[in-house]
């Protein structure tokens, strides 16, 4: 073995330590709000079965949290940590295998070194590290769409999708229909049947199912499409959100969420013409314009930024350098502006030098402080580039 190839293989095990050990919590993260959402997820279950209310966030959901609910919290949470690393890790690497990628640890080629460099930065990301701490969904649902997407093993594929679905069914608003197009048919109907049966949790605990998803939806209905903006959830922190709902003027908002779903229906039906091979432009594109259709967090945009780092280095291995300067400029904005302390300021900041207007909403942060909701504006970019990079790619990596 050559002096280069041990250098190479020694530094992509140090960064994918380096990456494991970067998303495990730790005691200082507990006493700053860890595991906020995997707590509100188990204890609202604790009202199920002795006369309480159904939990008010998508119901089929606490089906798949009774196993954590018999455990001690730190054992459940850490138990859950665990899970969530081993998706993060498997969620890169694999697709970035997928695409074509070469991750072996043993490489004579800088290739491998790349594609490990990435994961370090993109398990350092805020959307991501947000997922490890607070205990969210996110990276677990999208691990699972992966591998529904690409396993071998078309029950376990299927099953992977109903349960990636259920966890949360608002990141699946283009890729499943993509899955369609793309001919997969047993894997789709399998997964959706399976998420119906967890969509019908509630029955088994004697709740009625009609009432419970006709309050769902009708809160869903009021709060993001007939009020709009993002001042409809003020006990939350709103400059966080992604989606494109920040303008006043209501009819604007649907305007152009309708333009998206649009462009959405268009790159599906260009979809048909290549089935079963899936393009790294156009997971990006979907994924984009799923953050801006529906209710979205930073932590949603998970699997973009994990997209975003492999089309880095896809740029870097084509040559493709005007592109990449462009895309690297567009990237260092995006990372700098994610770190939620810095994000935070320059939202707040720009919302006390804009204050109260007539187009854009304000997000409350507080009696003194309104925040600009920079990260929409910065999703809304980044959904422009993907429209880019999709419409004018000359070469693509593909899944096959």
């Amino acid at each position: 073995m050559s002096f280069k190839t041990r250098l190479i293989t020694y530094l992509c095990r140090i960064l994918l330590f380096c990456s494991i050990l970067a998303l495990i919590p730790t005691k200082a993260r507990f006493l700053e709000g860890l595991a906020i959402d995997f707590s509100i997820f188990r204890s609202s279950l604790a009202s199920v079965g002795e006369g309480g209310a159904w939990p008010g966030v998508y119901p089929g959901l606490y089906l798949l949290f009774l196993p954590f609910t018999a455990l001690p919290f730190d054992i459940g949470f850490s138990l859950f940590s665990s899970l969530n690393i081993a998706a993060t890790i498997f969620l890169f690497l694999y697709t970035a295998h997928k695409l074509g990628f070469s991750i072996r640890l043993h490489a004579s080629s800088p290739s491998s070194l790349y594609i490990y460099i990435a994961l370090f930065l993109f398990v350092s990301t805020s959307p991501v590290q947000i997922v490890s701490k607070v205990g969210q969904l996110s990276m677990l649902a999208y691990a699972l769409f992966v591998y529904a997407a690409f396993g071998s093993h078309k029950i376990g594929r299927a099953c992977a999708l109903g349960v990636g679905v259920a966890l949360k069914f608002s990141l699946f608003f283009f890729l499943l229909p993509l899955l369609f197009v793309k001919r997969h048919y047993a894997v789709v109907v399998y997964g959706t049947l399976l998420f119906l049966f967890f969509s019908c949790a509630p029955i088994f605990f004697g709740y009625d199912l009609g009432n419970i998803y006709t309050d769902y939806f009708d809160c869903i209905v009021q709060k993001t499409v007939l009020i709009g903006g993002y001042d409809t959830y003020a006990s939350s922190p709103n400059y966080t959100f992604v989606h494109f709902e920040f303008l006043k003027m209501n009819y604007l908002n649907i305007l152009g969420k309708g333009l998206f779903f649009l462009i959405g229906l268009g790159v599906l039906y260009k979809e048909r013409e290549r089935p079963y091979l899936i393009s790294l432009e156009s997971l990006l594109l979907l994924s984009s314009l799923t953050m801006e259709l529906s209710y979205h967090r930073v932590y949603d945009t998970c699997f973009i930024m994990a997209l975003l780092f492999l089309q880095f280095v896809a740029l870097c291995t084509q040559k493709r350098y005007r592109t990449l300067c462009l895309f690297s400029l567009l990237m260092s904005g995006y990372l700098f502006l994610f770190k939620l302390f810095i994000g935070r300021g320059a939202c707040m900041r720009l919302g006390y030098l804009i204050g109260e207007n007539r187009w854009i909403h304000l997000c409350p942060a507080g009696p003194h402080y309104l925040n600009f909701p920079g990260y929409a504006f910065l999703m809304l970019a980044l959904t422009l580039w993907a429209c880019w990079s999709y419409r004018f790619s000359r070469k693509s990596f593909a899944i096959n």
